[in-house]
């Protein structure tokens, strides 16, 4: 059996990553939309919906969590109007946050218990790394006016708002 020096095995475990990063990025790239959707795959959209639910709990009042509200169709939606480059970029951000809790938890964020995914969704938001932080917002972003805009959250907007919530 052939031994490795450590410098060959760090060279081997960065090699497998990369090939691991390309992958990923490769069976994203061409992957088709799921029934229903005009932009988003099946994964993009249970990964939206696990961000809503994890941002926005059900158990308020209105009682209506965030994976509930309809989110990846409103997602959906914004995609289809966006420029080409952005909506890619969108996507690949989707992806990307979806597939950074495979070494840390052994499983993707949309297939956490929700509990856990309301913890990894904390974390990012208040993360050091300000890549990460930048990314986990702009989905949020997202997400925060899909579930917002659902009628029985703008209906209690509404009132404390004049921005036209509810019309």
């Amino acid at each position: 059996m052939k031994k490795f020096s450590r410098r060959q095995l760090l060279a081997l475990s960065a090699a497998l990553a990369v090939a691991g990063t390309l992958g990923t990025v490769g069976s994203w790239w061409d992957r088709a939309t799921f029934e229903g959707y005009l932009a988003l795959s099946l994964e993009e959209a249970l990964f939206l919906d696990a961000l809503a639910e994890a941002a926005f709990p059900a158990g308020g009042d209105p009682d209506l969590g965030g994976g509930e509200a309809g989110v990846s169709s409103y997602v959906d939606g914004i995609l289809v109007a966006m420029e080409p480059t952005q909506r890619k970029l969108l996507r690949l951000s989707l992806h990307a946050l979806d597939a950074s809790t495979l070494p840390t938890h052994g499983n993707c964020f949309r297939k956490l218990p929700p509990e856990e995914a309301r913890e990894v969704f904390l974390g990012w938001m208040r993360s050091d790394i300000v890549e990460l932080r930048s990314a986990v917002t702009s989905v949020y972003l997202f997400v925060g006016m899909a579930y917002t805009s659902h009628p029985l959250i703008s209906e209690r907007l509404q009132g404390m708002f004049r921005c036209g919530f509810g019309r």
